[in-house]
């Protein structure tokens, strides 16, 4: 495995993220075997892990910092391997942030993206609807804007993190462009 990370596409900084990682599993999740009974907890206790070893930084991205793939990739890797839940959590933070990071006013970016990378909030993703699956095209769940509010209206399914998270990243249509294909909000 160590011949992997030799790869052209690798460099030192990726190396040495290697070894944290590694570092980090051995510490915070293979010393620790988890019994399966408490889920939402242990998920918890990981968010918070790996923002305190730094890690959520790279799947919960800012506005104008891009995605280091590459990392995002290598410690996926190295976390699945330990524990799939160590993964989960690690990833929704980046799901649950992205479109946050992108699209939302500067107040709500600072205020949920700063707690996410800090593990003191948990993201949720809701993608998927009883008949459209996870086809973003095929979603029927609106968001319709009354005052200052969005009020939401629709059915959704398999919500990653639901009832653990603070805050929920919610695809819904906004309205409808010419041509009949739908906008997303």
């Amino acid at each position: 495995m160590d011949s992997f990370y030799n790869l052209p596409f690798f460099n030192d900084e990726h190396r040495e993220l290697a070894a944290r990682v590694s570092a980090f599993a051995a510490q915070e999740i293979k010393s620790h075997d988890r019994e399966e009974s408490d889920i939402d907890g242990h998920a918890r206790d990981y968010v918070s892990a790996l923002a305190r070893a730094g890690l959520l930084r790279y799947s919960v991205t800012s506005h104008d910092a891009p995605l280091d793939v590459r990392s995002l990739c290598l410690i996926r890797e190295l976390l699945c391997y330990s524990s799939s839940l160590a993964d989960l959590a690690f990833v929704m933070q980046g799901l649950g942030t992205h479109a946050i990071s992108q699209a939302a006013p500067e107040h709500v970016r600072d205020f949920w993206l700063t707690r996410a990378a800090e593990g003191r909030a948990i993201a949720a993703f809701a993608l998927t609807e009883p008949e459209a699956g996870s086809d973003v095209a095929g979603v029927k769940t609106t968001a319709t804007r009354e005052g200052d509010a969005w009020v939401i209206n629709g059915n959704k399914r398999f919500i990653s993190n639901a009832g653990i998270a603070d805050f929920y990243t919610v695809f819904a249509r906004t309205g409808t462009q010419t041509g009949g294909r739908a906008e997303s909000g």
